[in-house]
C-alpha cells in the first residue's frame, strides 16, 4: 500500500477528531434525563457509542504517541552526551513505527461499514459426497463457525 502524504494523514486524523466530537455529543445525550425516558433512542445511541469507541481509542493512542514523539525529539535536540542521544533516537524510531501502525489501523477503522454487518445469517453445512470423512469435516466446520 502506498505511503500517505502528510495532508492525507492530517485529513484522516481531522476526520477522527470529528468522530470524537460526535462521540462526546452522544455521551452528553445519553446522560440527558429526557433520553433515559426513551428506551429506543437510548438503545440507538448506545449502539452508535459502542461503534465509535474503537475509533476514539485509536485517536487517544495516536495523540499519546505524538506527544511522546515530540518529547523524544526535544530530548534528542537537547541531549549533551552520546548515550542520551542514542536512547532518544531509538525512542523516536520506535514511536514513528507505532504511529505508522496507528495510521494504518485508523485508515481501516474509517472505512464505511457494511449495512449487513449487524444482521444474522443462516448457514447450511452438508456432508455431501465422501462418506464418514465428509461428515467429520462438516462437523468440524460447524464447530468452527459456532465457536467463532
Amino acid at each position: 500500500m502506498p505511503a500517505t502524504t502528510t495532508s492525507d494523514s492530517a485529513a484522516m486524523w481531522a476526520r477522527l477528531r470529528d468522530v470524537a466530537e460526535r462521540f462526546h455529543e452522544i455521551e452528553r445525550e445519553m446522560a440527558d434525563p429526557a433520553t433515559s425516558g426513551n428506551p429506543s433512542r437510548l438503545q440507538t445511541l448506545a449502539r452508535e457509542h459502542s461503534s465509535l469507541q474503537g475509533k476514539i481509542n485509536l485517536l487517544n493512542e495516536y495523540q499519546s504517541a505524538a506527544d511522546q514523539l515530540q518529547q523524544a525529539r526535544d530530548v534528542l535536540d537537547e541531549a549533551d552526551d552520546d548515550e542520551m542521544r542514542e536512547l532518544a533516537l531509538s525512542e523516536v524510531t520506535e514511536l514513528r513505527e507505532q504511529i505508522e501502525q496507528l495510521e494504518e489501523a485508523a485508515r481501516r477503522a474509517l472505512l464505511p461499514r457494511d449495512p449487513n454487518d449487524d444482521r444474522n445469517v443462516i448457514v447450511e453445512i452438508r456432508a455431501g459426497a465422501g462418506g464418514d470423512e465428509a461428515g467429520l469435516w462438516a462437523a468440524d466446520l460447524l464447530r468452527a463457525y459456532v465457536r467463532y
